[in-house]
């Protein structure tokens, strides 16, 4: 019974690592046969800059906040300042994309990028709402 038991929790484990990597490579077979080359390389930029303000944000406030929840000390503030760090990173980067897009756009060499960049706040404030 334990060896079912452990099969069954690693199976659960696998498919929770795995299907975000097929569903990946999935949409990236897709958005290749439908984008011409310039828009799929826009996309990459586009995720670059996403999955930065992303790391930025795990690293500096939800990797801590599991450090602190995990010590087992009496953390009350641990998660009203968790949101309150997050919701300043993604204020930070609103503005940043904002202001910045012009700038980020032309040091990549990509004119289009800009109007993609203006999207940014929208999406970075979709993916916090799903982390709350």
């Amino acid at each position: 019974m334990r060896f079912a038991n452990y099969l069954k929790q690693s199976l659960w484990a696998a498919l929770d690592k795995a299907l975000p990597v097929i569903y990946g490579v999935g949409f990236i077979f897709a958005v290749v046969r439908v984008l011409p080359k310039e828009e799929f390389g826009l996309l990459g930029l586009f995720q670059a800059v996403f999955l930065f303000i992303e790391i930025v944000d795990q690293t500096f406030v939800q990797i801590p906040l599991a450090k602190f929840l995990s010590a087992g000390e009496k953390n009350n503030w641990a998660i009203p300042t968790s949101f309150l760090l997050s919701l300043l990173v993604f204020l930070l980067s609103a503005i940043a994309g904002l202001i910045g897009a012009p700038f980020l756009a032309a040091l990549m060499n990509a004119p289009q990028l800009t109007d993609l960049l203006t999207l940014m706040p929208a999406l970075v404030a979709g993916r916090s709402m799903l982390k709350i």
